[in-house]
């Protein structure tokens, strides 16, 4: 549970690192809409990625982890939000000036903020949000996007369910 309380926090507005900000970013491919929700797709391809959150409309975000990504797709499986692991992680290790953030592991989930905040969002599940966002940025921890794959699904509730 302690993965949790860490999880509330980051979505809560604390992210520990601060990116700056920038229009280095793509709007996110929406999969699916309606009154309650928006799910899009969040690609292992493409730097950061925004959800535009209507104003702060939507109070929460599942993340689902399906179908899942890889930072190399020719020599690693795909993985969810929590990033490449075990084998993966050590045969990565040579190529550690890629990743976005060093303290993540290659292929987690990144978070960034209006304010310009980043984090790493490693986990699965339901978070409500403390404060609901205007927009939030994601994408894959990696910066040599060209041999990824795959893609994550994050859908956004106006509502806690």
């Amino acid at each position: 549970m302690r993965w949790m309380a860490g999880l509330v926090l980051v979505l809560g507005g604390w992210l520990g690192q601060t990116a700056q900000a920038a229009q280095d970013w793509k709007p996110a491919r929406v999969r699916a809409e309606d009154a309650m929700a928006k799910c899009v797709d969040i690609s292992a391809l493409t730097g950061w990625q925004r959800v535009d959150l209507a104003g702060g409309a939507y109070r929460a975000v599942v993340i689902d982890g399906s179908p899942g990504w890889s930072v190399d797709g020719k020599r690693y499986g795909l993985v969810g939000p929590e990033g490449h692991s075990g084998a993966a992680a050590e045969g990565l290790k040579p190529y550690e000036q890629y990743k976005l953030d060093r303290s993540q592991p290659f292929g987690v989930l990144m978070m960034r903020t209006p304010e310009g905040r980043m984090g790493g969002v490693p986990q699965r599940g339901f978070f409500p949000f403390k404060a609901a966002p205007a927009y939030l940025d994601f994408r894959i921890n990696d910066t040599g996007l060209g041999d990824n794959t795959g893609s994550l699904m994050l859908c956004f509730w106006r509502v806690d369910h």
